[in-house]
C-alpha cells in the first residue's frame, strides 16, 4: 500500500510540473535564486526553457544562478543566448559584463561596458565599472575619462568623487584631487576619508599647514584615528613645530605602541629639540619595530 501510495505522489508531482507554463518556472527559479537555493532554480530555468526555447529571461537567469555557483563556462552561454535573443536590453549586457569581470576576463568585460554605452550612453553603472576595470588594469588615463563622464551623471555621488580623485593622484593631478574631496566635503562635512586623503595630497606637495589643518579634522572626527595623528605629527615636523609633532606621536604610542615609524619621527623631533638621548632610544626602537634607523643612529648615537 505504502509503495503504491508514492508511486501516485510521484505521477502527481510529475504531471504538476508538466502543467506549469514557463512564465510559472521562471517565477519559481528567480525565488529559488532569492533563497540561494541555484542548483534547484537551474532546473526550474531548464524545464522553461525546453518548453519555451526563446525565453530569454530564462536564459540570464539561469546565466545569473550559473555565475553564483562559479560555472563561468555555461553561464556565459546562456548570457550570450539571452543577448542574441533581445541584443538592445541593456541589464543582460551589464550582467554579462560584470560577470566576466568576477571570472577575470577584464578585457571582454570592458568590450561588453562600451557596448552598453553605444545602446545608452547614459547609462552611468558602465562608466563606474569599466573606470574600475581600467583602473585595476593600470589604463589610469582611461579610467579618469570614465570617472569624468560618472560624476557629470550623477553629480551628487560621493563614491564617484573619490573614485576620481584617487587616479588623479595617481596622474600626479594634484589640484584634479583636491577639488575633489572638497566637494565631497561640501557634501558631507563629517566625512573623515575626504579630510584624510585631502590632506595626505597636501602633504605631497609640501603645503604642510594645509594638510595638519585636514588631518586636525580628521582627529575632531574620531579622537582615536591613529593615521590622522601621525600624519599631523609628520606635518608638524615639517613645519619644525616639534613639541607639537610630539605630542601627536607621543598620543600614538598611547594608543599603539607597536608603530615603528612614529618612534623614528619622534626621534627626529627629539634630536631637534637637543635631546639626542632620548632621540637615540626612539631610533632604536624604531628599529626594533622594522624601520630602518641606522643612518640617525650612527651619526647621532655613541
Amino acid at each position: 500500500m505504502k509503495r503504491v501510495l508514492l508511486s501516485l505522489l510521484f505521477v502527481f508531482w510529475y504531471f504538476y510540473s508538466q502543467a506549469q507554463s514557463p512564465e510559472e518556472l521562471y517565477k519559481t527559479g528567480n525565488q529559488k535564486i532569492e533563497k540561494s537555493q541555484f542548483s534547484e532554480a537551474i532546473v526550474d530555468f531548464d524545464k522553461a526553457i525546453a518548453l519555451k526555447e526563446d525565453f530569454a529571461d530564462a536564459y540570464f537567469s539561469r546565466a545569473k544562478a550559473k555565475v553564483n555557483l562559479r560555472f563561468f563556462s555555461s553561464a556565459f552561454l546562456d548570457f550570450d543566448r539571452a543577448v542574441e535573443l533581445a541584443p538592445q536590453k541593456i541589464e543582460y549586457l551589464l550582467s554579462r559584463a560584470v560577470s566576466k569581470s568576477i571570472a577575470g576576463r577584464k578585457q571582454d568585460a570592458i568590450d561588453d561596458f562600451g557596448k552598453v554605452i553605444e545602446i545608452k550612453p547614459g547609462e552611468a553603472e558602465a562608466y563606474r565599472n569599466r573606470a574600475n576595470l581600467y583602473a585595476a588594469m593600470g589604463q589610469t588615463r582611461n579610467a579618469f575619462l570614465d570617472y569624468n563622464k560618472l560624476v557629470e551623471l550623477k553629480p551628487d555621488d560621493v563614491e564617484a568623487y573619490f573614485s576620481r580623485a584617487d587616479v588623479s593622484f595617481k596622474l600626479k593631478y594634484f589640484q584634479g584631487a583636491i577639488n575633489d574631496y572638497t566637494k565631497i566635503i561640501e557634501k558631507d562635512a563629517k566625512n573623515l576619508d575626504a579630510y584624510y586623503y585631502r590632506g595626505f595630497v597636501w602633504f605631497t606637495v609640501k603645503d604642510y599647514a594645509k594638510a595638519a589643518a585636514d588631518f586636525d579634522k580628521t582627529i575632531e572626527l574620531d579622537s582615536k584615528f591613529l593615521q590622522g595623528y601621525l600624519e599631523r605629527g609628520k606635518a608638524k615636523y615639517y613645519l619644525k613645530s616639534y613639541a607639537e609633532a610630539i605630542v601627536d606621536f607621543d598620543k600614538i604610542i598611547e594608543l599603539n605602541p607597536n608603530v615603528g615609524e612614529v618612534y623614528a619621527y619622534r626621534g627626529l623631533c627629539r634630536k631637534e629639540t637637543g635631546d639626542k638621548i632620548k632621540a637615540c632610544e626612539d631610533w632604536k626602537k624604531g628599529k626594533e619595530l622594522g624601520i630602518d634607523t641606522d643612518k640617525w643612529v650612527n651619526e647621532n648615537c655613541k
